[in-house]
């Protein structure tokens, strides 16, 4: 008979031991690891436009508020060309929430224009930002109306700009074209100065008042405020009922004796549809919630709210800014709805 030895059965078991303490710990450590690692971010660019314009700290401050107030979010405001860029980019899958114009919207939306034969992923989210076409020439030149703009040196935004559409739209409805006209692109304060300095005939922007920069022009040198007529606005309109003629009040501007008549509409913040309903309505949520600290931000801030949220919105709302206006029964948006759900995507 065998003798038995309990020393190969002690080995057996102490390894066996070993080796669940080793796999079967660190089995429970990974899975502690899993639970305490922090949730994914997910990152928003926020397409605005050269930094030291409008449009830079408006995106910093839409930024700021959703860094603060949606968790697992991270926004960055980026500098880009503006108005065109920033919805291309979007659609381009490289930028989640842009600033840009109605008609460059509906543009996107609808494939016209530069988005001819291109993939959109355009949605609106709020509009921000009333501004008015501000046409301004030297007093005591020969120009006293649109059509007399012909053969002139106009300064004009730089290609792809919200001002440089708004500005050949303004000289298109009012029966100037393009090639009537030697056209300057310029930024805001190189326009201002080449104005002053009388190395262009007119200086064309559309902007909020009062605007630093046209009162400047308007103490170093007499001014004179071109209007838009009711017969532009309605050639306007035909294409982009958004657009509306308002008025300037006299006194804003040293020369301004008088209300001017003009070309007006709320500029938008873009959304990509690729973001998902939730997010979309926590984002929503976290600017309306802190409409007063933007204010704070930048004073363009200080005139957004519930109320004007849809205004001039020329594409269908994404749906998680939808549930969110639901909920707070915005004024008009059955309506809005309705009007935008006729408008057909590509």
């Amino acid at each position: 008979m065998k003798k038995f030895t309990i020393f190969p059965l002690i080995l057996i078991v102490a390894l066996l031991v070993t080796s669940f303490l080793i796999f079967g710990c660190g089995g429970q450590q990974d899975s502690a690891e899993k639970k305490t690692s922090p949730a994914k971010k997910q990152y928003i660019s926020i397409g605005t436009a050269k930094v030291g314009g409008t449009w830079y700290p408006i995106g910093a401050g839409i930024a700021e508020v959703l860094n603060k107030n949606v968790p697992g979010i991270q926004a960055t405001a980026e500098e880009t060309n503006g108005a065109v860029a920033n919805v291309q980019l979007i659609n381009d899958g490289k930028s989640e929430v842009g600033l840009t114009m109605p008609s460059t919207a509906f543009e996107s939306y609808t494939g016209q224009g530069n988005f001819k034969g291109k993939k959109n992923l355009l949605m609106a989210w709020f509009s921000i930002e009333d501004v008015y076409q501000t046409t301004i020439v030297p007093k005591g030149s020969s120009i006293n109306s649109a059509t007399d703009i012909k053969g002139k040196r106009v300064g004009i935004g730089q290609p792809g700009s919200a001002n440089f559409i708004d500005g050949k739209l303004w000289l298109e409805a009012s029966g100037v074209s393009t090639n009537d006209i030697k056209m300057l692109y310029m930024s805001q304060s190189e326009m201002s100065d080449a104005l002053k300095n009388g190395q262009i005939d007119v200086f064309l922007w559309c902007t909020g008042y009062p605007s630093a920069s046209i009162q400047e022009i308007a103490l170093a040198r007499d001014m004179v405020f071109l209007p838009t007529s009711k017969e532009a606005i309605a050639e306007i309109q035909k294409k982009y009922p958004y657009y509306s003629l308002k008025s300037i009040p006299p006194g804003v501007y040293k020369g301004l004796d008088k209300e001017l008549p003009t070309m007006s509409y709320r500029r938008m913040v873009v959304i990509s549809e690729d973001l998902d309903e939730d997010t979309v309505y926590k984002m929503t949520k976290a600017i309306f919630g802190n409409i007063n600290y933007l204010g704070s931000v930048h004073p363009i801030f200080k005139d957004l709210s519930l109320n004007n949220a849809l205004d001039s919105l020329s594409i269908p709302l994404h749906p998680g800014a939808l549930k969110y206006f639901k909920e707070k029964g915005v004024p008009g948006l059955d309506e809005f709805v309705k009007r935008t759900k006729e408008i057909r995507s590509k």
